[in-house]
């Protein structure tokens, strides 16, 4: 069994990280790990490397991450992406979330950098892990 999509890197597991991975690999084969962000995909590449062969990174900008997000963020982002591809699952977590975000304008720039991570998974080969609320139709469309 494997766990597809956990954020054991957050800072709130920080005391019992190694607890809790402990207790994970007595009854699943593999974690993934995903990064929300340009600073969260760093820690996340960190924890694989330590706990190789269990936990493995998916790295990308969570939605309502992302629509903070510099251009030089995103683009710093988009290149660990390319260099890492061979050592990812999957790029995410990305996508839309109308759910929180109910300014159009924030939707929109969410819209657009998603676009820029399907396109990114679609060049590389890379399958991507979304993260859609609320707008589930308009992210099939985006990725069919």
């Amino acid at each position: 069994m494997i766990d597809t999509h956990c954020h054991i890197d957050f800072e709130e597991y920080d005391e019992d990280r190694d607890q809790i991975i402990k207790r994970a690999e007595e009854v699943l084969d593999a974690v993934v790990v995903s990064g929300i962000g340009y600073e969260s995909n760093r820690g996340v590449l960190d924890l694989c490397s330590k706990y190789e062969n269990f936990i493995y990174p998916s790295l990308g900008y969570h939605p309502v991450s992302s629509q903070n997000c510099t251009e030089e963020e995103l683009k710093l982002t988009h290149q660990d992406i390319i260099e890492n591809r061979d050592n990812i699952v999957a790029i995410g977590e990305v996508g839309m979330d109308y759910f929180y975000v109910k300014d159009k304008a924030l939707r929109e720039k969410q819209r657009e950098i998603f676009q820029t991570f399907i396109e990114l998974a679609d060049e590389y080969k890379i399958p991507l892990l979304m993260h859609v609320r609320d707008c589930e139709k308009k992210a099939l469309n985006m990725v069919s």
